[in-house]
C-alpha cells in the first residue's frame, strides 16, 4: 500500500475513529493501529519499536526495526538522560534503514512515553513526518478499536528479524533550539510568573519520597506536578 504522504492522510480523514475525530490539537502526529496495518507494505512508511531488544525479539509489529529508548539519552557532563548529538541519531537513524522523505512510525509498550521521547529528539533535529500510535503497542496488539475488527482480534506480531538496507541518513536542518531549555532557564523561570514550569513524573517524585537513585530529592521551586499517566487513558 503505497502513495505519498497526502495520499496517506487523506486516507485518514476516512477513518471513524482516527484521532483527529478526537479533538487533539496535533492529531498529526497519531496514527491508529488500522492505518499502520494499511501500510504495512508501504515502503516510505518505517515503524520504528523502542522496546527493550529483548521485548522486540519476542514479537513485533512486520517491518518494525529497533530503537532502544536507552539510546535516546546520553550522559553529559555528569548528567544523565541528555539528548544524544544528533550525528548519533543519524547515523542509528541510517543503520535502521531510515531516510529522511520516510515517515517514521513510534511505537512503544508504555502508553507512548518513550515514543515522546523519541518523537521530541526527531523534532529538535528536524525529520519532517514522525508520529506514534495512538494507543501504543497494545492497540495493535488487542485489535482495532476504529472499525473494520472486533476488539478480540489480534493483529498479526512476528519474531523475524527485519530485513534493513542502510541508509546514508543526514539532518539538513539546523538544531530546533527553541524545544529545548537550558537550566538558566529554568532557574530563570522560578522568579518568572510568566512561565511555568510542569513536573511530569510520579507524585511520589514530586515529594521527594521516591529518590530514584537521584542525589536530591523533590522538585523545583514553583512548578506544577501533573503526572504524564493523566494525559492518556
Amino acid at each position: 500500500c503505497g502513495g505519498s504522504k497526502v495520499e496517506q492522510d487523506t486516507a485518514l480523514e476516512n477513518i471513524s475513529d482516527h484521532p483527529f475525530r478526537k479533538g487533539y490539537a496535533s492529531s498529526e502526529r497519531l496514527v491508529t493501529a488500522k492505518w499502520v496495518a494499511d501500510n504495512l507494505d508501504n515502503e516510505k512508511v518505517k515503524i520504528i519499536d523502542i522496546r527493550k531488544p529483548e521485548l522486540f525479539d519476542e514479537g513485533h509489529i512486520p517491518g518494525a526495526v529497533n530503537y532502544p529508548a536507552k539510546e535516546l539519552q546520553v550522559e553529559a557532563d555528569g548528567v544523565k538522560g541528555m539528548l544524544p548529538p544528533g550525528d548519533a541519531v543519524a547515523a542509528k537513524l541510517s543503520s535502521l534503514g531510515v531516510e529522511p522523505s520516510d515517515t517514521i512510525i513510534i511505537v512503544d509498550h508504555i502508553k507512548n512515553l518513550w515514543s515522546t521521547r523519541l518523537l521530541w529528539t526527531l523534532e529538535v533535529y528536524g525529520h519532517e513526518d514522525a508520529r506514534m500510535i495512538d494507543g501504543s503497542y497494545f492497540s495493535w496488539t488487542e485489535g482495532w478499536t476504529d472499525g473494520g475488527m472486533a476488539k478480540s482480534s489480534r493483529n498479526k506480531i512476528t519474531t523475524a528479524s527485519p530485513s534493513v538496507k542502510p541508509s546514508n541518513y543526514e539532518f539538513t536542518s539546523e538544531k530546533n533550539e527553541s524545544l529545548i531549555v537550558a537550566l538558566e532557564a529554568v532557574k530563570e523561570s522560578i522568579s518568572d510568573s510568566g512561565s511555568v514550569v510542569l513536573d511530569t513524573r510520579s507524585a511520589e517524585e514530586y515529594a521527594g519520597t521516591d529518590d530514584r537513585d537521584n542525589l536530591r530529592h523533590g522538585h523545583i521551586p514553583s512548578s506544577i506536578h501533573v503526572e504524564w499517566v493523566q494525559n492518556v487513558d
